[in-house]
């Protein structure tokens, strides 16, 4: 017999009198029991355990501390200068507190065991929000909600609702892309006009320069041309004059004295 359980001798009994659990008891959570004159609505289900924080960040210190405490020990055993001593335990309070938190952050995702009261229920916390994430489950669900039809047809009708506004947000928005479209492509023919009337200023700007300089050249021509003519009729004269000088004589074959 152990604490109150069992029996009193195991003589007669047919057993060693070794107390057990029965492994084929599967315990189960307590019933819900609404209050007199409540809805089943109301009740709520069992709470979670939330861990004091402020007891896991004092244990994490202690940790931490303790780890630094032997380390600074074995330092001292080794007969080092206290000024090496100081910065190594600096140093290694800093590496012990960064692999700490690191150790924490990477916890397994197993089954929630050992441990302090207050580090499995921040365990257990921490896999009940993993396990609703993967299941898709909202936050703000109670039990017993699944049996509630007036509920169920309000988070329908908005459900419905929600997905109708989703659809007129979103038409909205493709007509509000379109128009933006539509305007972007407005602006690129308008800014394409302007380039094609700039484009065609600056060739007839430049046809204009080049039949100035084509007349330009032109006249430039036609006077030198003058110039050449005049100057070889001037030539021209001036020999004949030359000749008729050394010839001695006039048109009618006299010559001259």
């Amino acid at each position: 017999m152990y604490n109150g359980i069992g029996l009193l001798t195991p003589r007669g009994s047919g057993t060693s009198g070794h107390v057990q659990n029965n492994k084929f008891n599967l315990r189960s959570a307590p019933p819900l029991r609404a209050q007199p004159g409540g809805n089943i609505s109301d009740m709520e289900g069992p709470k979670q355990v939330q861990p004091d924080k402020s007891i896991l960040e004092h244990k994490s210190k202690r940790e931490i501390e303790l780890a630094v405490a032997q380390e600074q020990a074995k330092l001292e055993d080794e007969g080092l200068p206290e000024a090496d001593i100081e910065e190594a335990i600096k140093v290694y309070r800093e590496m012990v507190t960064e692999k700490f938190k690191t150790s924490r952050a990477a916890e397994p995702q197993g089954k929630v065991t050992g441990g302090d009261t207050h580090e499995v229920a921040q365990r257990k916390i921490a896999q009940m929000n993993r396990l609703q994430k993967a299941l898709n489950v909202q936050a703000d669900i109670k039990e017993g909600d699944a049996f509630n039809r007036e509920l169920q047809e309000q988070k329908r009708l908005q459900a419905i609702e929600e997905r109708e506004a989703k659809e007129v947000a979103k038409v909205e928005k493709q007509r509000e892309r379109e128009k933006r479209e539509k305007e972007a492509e407005k602006e690129r023919k308008r800014r394409e006009k302007e380039r094609e009337k700039e484009r065609a200023q600056r060739q007839q700007e430049q046809e204009e320069k080049e039949r100035m300089r084509e007349e330009r050249t032109a006249k430039y021509r036609a006077e030198w041309e003058q110039r050449v003519a005049r100057s070889n009729d001037q030539q021209s004269e001036r020999e004949r004059g030359g000749r008729s000088s050394r010839g001695g004589g006039d048109r009618y074959g006299y010559e001259g004295r």
